[in-house]
């Protein structure tokens, strides 16, 4: 009897959701780094709202050594920009979500 091919993993955080600023404050940047077997579905949310890549959004997933880096970057942030930030990750053999708070000062 022939074994039963073992089923891709779904994907996993190498590293989980993480905030940089440009030196200049004019770029707020969400990264996080992902393992998965095939192209994941990367999806950003603020406070429960799905983020649009576009204006004041970029929203970037690139194949980086051994994974996928995943960025949203926010040209000219301020306080709208605080708030919870999910990044759900989504491939044929499942899923995962992570959760970063920004904080923005006036």
């Amino acid at each position: 009897m022939a074994a039963k091919p073992t089923p891709a993993p779904g994907p996993s955080f190498i590293e989980k959701p993480f905030i940089r600023q440009d030196p200049e404050g004019t770029r707020l940047m969400f990264e996080c780094r992902i393992a998965s077997t095939t192209e994941p579905e990367v999806t950003w949310f603020q406070n429960d709202l799905k983020v649009k890549n576009g204006g004041r959004y970029t929203i970037k997933k690139v194949l980086d050594g051994a994974g996928y880096l995943a960025t949203l970057e926010i040209s000219d942030p301020n306080r709208k920009d605080a708030g919870k930030f999910d990044v759900k990750v989504k491939n044929a053999a499942g899923d995962c979500k992570s959760t970063v708070f920004s904080f923005m000062e006036a």
